[in-house]
Formats: C-alpha cells, structure tokens, sequence
C-alpha cells in the first residue's frame, strides 16, 4: 500500500517537515517514487519512517527528563548552599540547641522531598519509556501483519488469475454445441417500421 508523505503526516499527527526529517535522517529521499507532483511511499519506508518518529520522540523525552533532572540538581545545590548559610548563621548566633535541631530536620526534610521529586521524574522517564517501547511494538506487529495479509491477498488473486485463465483457454478449445441463438421477440409495429 503507497501513501503520500502529507497522508502519513496526518495518521501520525505530525507536520510534513517531521516526516521529511525522518526521510533525510533514513537517507531514503533518493529512494521515494515520484507520481505527479507528490511523492509516495512504501509500506518498508512508511515502517521505517514510523520507527524513526518513535525514536526521535523518546530521544526528546529523555532531553526533557534530563532538563527536569539538571533543575532537580540546581535546586539540591541551592539546598546545600541554604543549608552551610544555616549552619553559619547557628554558629554566628549561637542558637540554642533546640533551634539547631528544629533547622537541621526542616533540612533533611527539604532534601527529602529533592530525592521524592528525583524519583518521581526518573519514574515518569520510565513510564515513558515503557509506552514508547509498546508503541513500537505495537506498530512493528501492526506492519507484520499488514504484510502478511497482503501476501495472503496477492496470493489468492494470482490463484484467482490462474484459474481465470485456465478456465478460458478451455472455453475456447472446446466449442459448445448447447449455446442458443435469442431472439428478440418484435412487435407488430416494430415490423411495420423497421425492416431489418
């Protein structure tokens, strides 16, 4: 089955420049025939287009997860900084103990609640990762068995076309003797007017 690149921009709900990239990036554009003035693609080059497209989306969600992973580090960072800020400002103050204490478990906390948030956006990066997995696996069974059907298809019209044509080659060998001349009844007004 061919398909225009705009036909598998709008199956994929993405632009047309995505699916070009995704050809320039395969090094497929020297291979894609031309109908009139739209290229077309097939059903290999529509698979590798598509797998290509996955990648390229977990490749920016892993991008995306290491950019909340970096601002998850900077915000650790800063904890520390607050945290000698505070241990300079106790010792300047001399607080009591207690103070010490209370500062000391409001910091330990924030760090927890750092490593929470670490974990859940290492997780959600998980999670994605997991989908885009399933989807290209959903989409490379989707391409086998598109394939396998219209091998079961191509196979079944050439034993069709076979047949077909056995079965004329034998009509024409043998003549039938039970084939009845009709015809067509006239009326009576038909007679009068046309001879033939």
């Amino acid at each position: 089955m061919e398909i225009t690149i705009k036909k598998l921009a709008d199956e994929l709900k993405v632009s047309k420049p995505t699916i070009s990239k995704a050809i320039e990036i395969l090094g497929i554009q020297d291979e894609l025939q031309k109908i009139g003035n739209r290229f077309v693609l097939s059903e290999s080059q529509v698979a590798a287009i598509k797998l290509q497209i996955s990648q390229s989306e977990i490749e920016n969600k892993s991008q995306k997860s290491q950019k909340s992973q970096s601002e998850i580090e900077n915000k650790s960072q800063k904890s520390q900084k607050s945290q000698s800020e505070i241990e300079n400002k106790s010792q300047k103050s001399q607080k009591s103990q207690s103070e010490i204490e209370n500062t000391i478990i409001s910091l330990l906390e924030t760090q927890i609640s750092i490593l929470q948030e670490e974990l859940t956006a290492k997780n959600a990066h998980i999670d994605a990762l997991g989908k885009s997995l399933q989807d290209t696996t959903a989409a490379l069974s989707a391409a086998q068995d598109a394939l396998r059907e219209t091998t079961t298809a191509l196979t079944a019209a050439q034993a069709l076309h076979a047949a077909t044509f056995q079965q004329q080659l034998i009509d024409k060998s043998e003549p039938s003797e039970d084939i009845e001349v009709h015809v067509a009844k006239k009326h009576f007004w038909q007679r009068w007017f046309n001879k033939k």
